[in-house]
């Protein structure tokens, strides 16, 4: 998976959130991040919140992915390139 789409999958994951108010307060309430912090799309660590948020819940994973229309291993490929990707998940 190259850089572009990499950052395509993370752009998409910051717009979903943001345009569910139901995801986005979700969102919100696990992490403390605000729409200032969602514009802040240029920053990897950015795309990869939003990625790790999109991962912690199956029904997200599924929900993003018809939305996006990505299959739902693209999601998690792309979080594993991006900073703190390499890091085990004890969830």
């Amino acid at each position: 998976m190259n850089h572009e789409r990499i950052e395509e999958i993370g752009l998409r994951a910051i717009e979903w959130i943001a345009s569910e108010q139901r995801q986005f307060v979700a969102m919100h309430s696990a992490t403390g991040m605000t729409v200032e912090d969602l514009r802040r799309l240029e920053e990897p660590e950015m795309l990869a919140a939003c990625l790790d948020f999109v991962l912690s819940s199956d029904s997200r994973v599924l929900e993003f992915c018809r939305a996006a229309s990505l299959e739902p291993d693209s999601v998690l490929a792309a979080r594993r390139r991006l900073p703190g990707g390499d890091l085990p998940h004890w969830t």
